[in-house]
């Protein structure tokens, strides 16, 4: 599950969606971020970060404000979803909402942020790790799968057939979440869009699969999200380059001294877990959508 330290356990996604070699233009480029902090977890994480009942609501702010002026977007082209509005069926309808005001020359910027966590599911008796994502629920579900079957949370697999049905010809995906690097498969190498979608789509990860996605000190924000956030709206002349910066001072954050050791101890005191904290955020880009894709925010 995810945790904080000063740094904070919990990662959430961001999605990052763009047109072709030249920049499309704000009125075809849409932002669809969505987060959910349900009370339950957020409860169990404020002993270790005081400021995590708002960190939903600031990751989406954060990363829409940076994209949409980054981006020239309009604000009629910018979708959210926030806390008690980010459960299944709120995530459902909104992506069906986004592919329906879309046309298929658009740039998508999407950004998922949730808790994560992984569920061994059998398939014809071989195990098979998925990623799973928290979405909103008042109290906490009695278990994993009953959650899933009950579609109170989603896994990355059940995301993706959502995420296909928005034709674009540029999406990138952006996931903020613990075990991020694990829903990779299904996230992007699994897309059920058809041979007739000729769009490109890259992915971004906050963590791998082995790693906790953090938060920031005291918990406001989802650590990768706002590195990112900041580094789109501060100078990188694309999108490649603020994912690059933002990556770096992700790592450099986390291997600080101080954050170091506060980490490591939150893990030992919440899971029993004694190993050095690290995130490595990383990118699949085949198509090289993220180098394409030019900021206004350039200096």
């Amino acid at each position: 599950m995810r945790y904080l330290t000063l740094i904070a356990t919990v990662a959430l996604c961001i999605f990052i969606f763009n047109e072709s070699v030249l920049a499309a233009s704000g009125e075809n480029t849409y932002v669809f971020a969505v987060s959910a902090c349900p009370p339950w977890k957020t409860k169990q994480l404020q002993p270790h970060a005081h400021d995590i009942a708002n960190a939903c609501k600031n990751d989406v702010h954060v990363f829409t404000s940076s994209v949409k002026k980054a981006l020239n977007v309009p604000s009629e082209n910018v979708f959210t979803l926030v806390d008690e509005q980010a459960t299944y069926q709120g995530l459902k309808e909104g992506l069906k909402k986004l592919a329906g005001t879309v046309s298929e020359d658009s740039r998508i910027i999407m950004l998922f942020n949730f808790h994560g966590d992984l569920s061994d599911i059998n398939q014809t008796d071989k195990p098979v790790q998925d990623e799973v994502l928290v979405l909103w629920t008042q109290e906490k579900p009695f278990t994993m799968l009953s959650a899933l079957a009950l579609k109170q949370w989603i896994s990355a697999s059940e995301l993706r057939v959502m995420i296909d049905k928005v034709l674009a010809d540029e999406i990138v995906i952006s996931v903020d979440a613990c075990h991020a690097g694990e829903a990779l498969p299904d996230i992007l190498k699994k897309h059920t869009r058809g041979k007739g979608w000729h769009g490109r789509e890259a992915v971004i990860m906050s963590s791998k699969a082995d790693q906790f996605s953090y938060f920031d000190r005291g918990g406001a924000n989802g650590l990768f999200t706002l590195k990112l956030s900041e580094s789109i709206a501060s100078g990188s002349s694309t999108l490649q380059e603020a994912f690059e910066n933002a990556a770096a001072e992700t790592s450099s954050y986390i291997d600080s001294d101080v954050n170091q050791k506060e980490c490591s101890e939150m893990l030992w005191k919440t899971l029993n877990i004694r190993k050095r904290c690290e995130q490595t955020p990383f990118t699949y880009d085949p198509s090289e959508l993220l180098l394409s894709i030019k900021l206004n925010s350039a200096k």
